[in-house]
């Protein structure tokens, strides 16, 4: 058990030990914040439909491209 406190404090020491710990919980922050607001129904109502995609082609341009 002291190797395991001792390894965890070396570890807390390093800088770049923080910035990571602090990245992969802002991302685990941003899963979960996806996962509450999105429609559980998203993925067959977009992704899934043919409809919506005549609507809106993949590789159509945005409107604030100008076309000659």
């Amino acid at each position: 058990m002291s190797y395991l406190k001792e390894s965890l404090s070396e570890f807390w020491t390093s800088n770049v030990s923080k910035l990571g710990v602090i990245f992969l919980s802002f991302v685990i922050a941003v899963s979960i914040f996806t996962v509450v607001t999105m429609p559980l129904d998203y993925g067959t109502r977009y992704w899934s439909n043919p409809r919506y995609w005549v609507e809106n082609p993949k590789l159509a341009k945005p409107l604030w491209v100008k076309t000659a």
